[in-house]
């Protein structure tokens, strides 16, 4: 049982807005979204240190087997593909603006990118080098929140239906 009582510690990041992390599971490092500074923050949570910060994007995630940071960026959005070994860029394709959430599908080797301009990008990762834009599918204008279930094989999106405060989900199979 873990007790949850006690305070371990602190890990400082001088910003006012951070969000979006990603934990490494194999190692000790933490990847979060600075959007005040626009970079990501790595951080070594043994350490409990900011150990480096590169230019950042809206969201991402981690193919940590492959050693791959998934990003993408908000301005000019492309969908980046960085060494978090040594920080270089493996792989740059376009985007749709606004993107919320990214996940990755080991399984079926596949990026799903919600985005504010309502679509899904779906890319492919041919090997841990080489990728694909597979699909651009259309959601709705908003749609930014979503989760993938692998389990299910189901990717989720809330969109707008009727104004700004109801909310459907909307479905895709990612097949």
């Amino acid at each position: 049982m873990v007790d949850i009582s006690q305070h371990l510690g602190d890990i400082r990041i001088n910003s006012p807005q951070v969000e979006a992390i990603a934990l490494e599971k194999s190692g000790p490092r933490i990847f979060v979204n600075d959007r005040a500074h626009s970079q990501v923050a790595v951080v070594d949570r043994e350490k409990r240190a900011l150990v480096a910060t590169c230019p950042s994007p809206e969201d991402r995630t981690l193919d940590e087997p492959h050693h791959r940071l998934f990003l993408v960026t908000l301005t000019n959005p492309q969908f980046t593909v960085l060494d978090t070994v040594d920080g270089k860029q493996i792989a740059s394709l376009p985007s749709s603006g606004g993107a919320d959430d990214t996940f990755f599908d080991a399984a079926r080797r596949r990026i799903c990118v919600s985005t504010l301009e309502g679509f899904i990008m779906v890319y492919g990762q041919k090997d841990p080098d080489n990728y694909e834009l597979m699909a651009k599918v259309p959601s709705a204008a908003g749609g930014m929140t979503s989760i993938f279930v692998p389990e299910l094989n189901r990717f989720y999106v809330a969109v707008s239906c009727f104004g700004a405060f109801e909310k459907l989900p909307y479905l895709a199979r990612l097949d």
